[in-house]
């Protein structure tokens, strides 16, 4: 079988695309490249990613009937062969290069639009069904006047403890950063000192993370250089543009219906991080009243 990719994170490098099969879902494939990084493969009905190829799949396809686990790939002349038991390849040479274009947004979350989306959001989020993986946002005083203070390194001291916290091949913790640099990276643009900060911030988180999953470590990275999901930059783009309530809710539903708790995890960063430098926005009272709400939902 061979599909043409539809697109590519801007991220990848295409020449570089030599390894083997790391894990295999029905609508995406991790390779491992001999780099050491993860590459997402997808089909046509997900959404773009940093790190991944979306491909040009016919309906029904199923990575899983496809690929097998340390199946070993090259890409010669664009093309990209597995060895497997039937032919499968990926032509890449037509594929568009897929940019998320929140690293230009230059936010202002002052303004009075964007302070109504900011607030419409919030409503919906905790009033939404999808539920957070987090156990508590007891971190985020702290941690909101540390960005608010621009200081890199003791905001990369305080993330460090959510990193890898939570389960799955996404922890929690680390959606949630993800979604925090999202909203970080939205407002940096039009500020040197805001765009010193979260870069050095990134290459503060680097080191750090060893400690989570190869799959999650990979759109932490992505995260640190200013590329999320499509989903996410979707959403992050509606709030810093002070999308109306109808075009907020059509993003807010997209981000949030992204895996269990992934979606949530990451729409609670995305709006603490989009808070954390206007006074006016007080991100930490939401949090605590979702968490009160999650709380009694256990009880009942």
């Amino acid at each position: 079988m061979n599909l043409q990719a539809h697109s590519i994170g801007a991220l990848i490098k295409p020449e570089r695309i030599s390894g083997a099969v790391h894990s295999v879902f029905q609508n995406a494939c991790n390779l491992r490249l001999k780099t050491g990084e993860i590459v997402v493969l997808l089909v046509r009905e997900n959404l773009n990613v940093p790190h991944g190829i979306r491909l040009n799949t016919p309906q029904g396809f199923s990575f899983e009937a496809i690929l097998p686990v340390d199946a070993a790939m090259h890409i010669r002349a664009g093309v990209l062969r597995f060895e497997t038991s039937s032919p499968f390849a990926l032509d890449l040479r037509t594929a568009n290069i897929w940019h998320c274009p929140i690293g230009a947004l230059g936010a202002n979350m002052a303004e009075l639009s964007n302070l109504t989306a900011w607030h419409n959001a919030t409503d919906c989020f905790q009033h939404h069904d999808k539920q957070t993986g987090l156990d508590g946002f007891a971190f985020w005083p702290d941690l909101r006047a540390a960005i608010f203070q621009v200081e890199a390194k003791q905001t990369a001291s305080l993330l460090n403890p959510l990193i890898g916290r939570g389960p799955g091949l996404t922890p929690s913790g680390d959606d949630f950063i993800v979604g925090l640099l999202a909203g970080l990276w939205a407002q940096a643009s039009h500020d040197p000192k805001r765009t010193r900060y979260i870069t050095v911030l990134g290459k503060s988180l680097e080191k750090y993370l060893p400690k989570t999953s190869d799959i999650s470590a990979a759109y932490l990275s992505a995260a640190c250089q200013g590329e999320v999901s499509e989903s996410l930059s979707i959403l992050s783009c509606a709030l810093a543009r002070g999308a109306n309530a109808a075009t907020l809710k059509s993003a807010m539903d997209q981000a949030l219906a992204v895996g269990h708790t992934s979606g949530a995890d990451g729409v609670a960063g995305l709006l603490a991080g989009l808070s954390a430098w206007c006074s006016g926005l007080e991100m930490h009272e939401p949090l605590k009243l979702r968490q009160n709400r999650q709380e009694k939902m256990r009880a009942a």
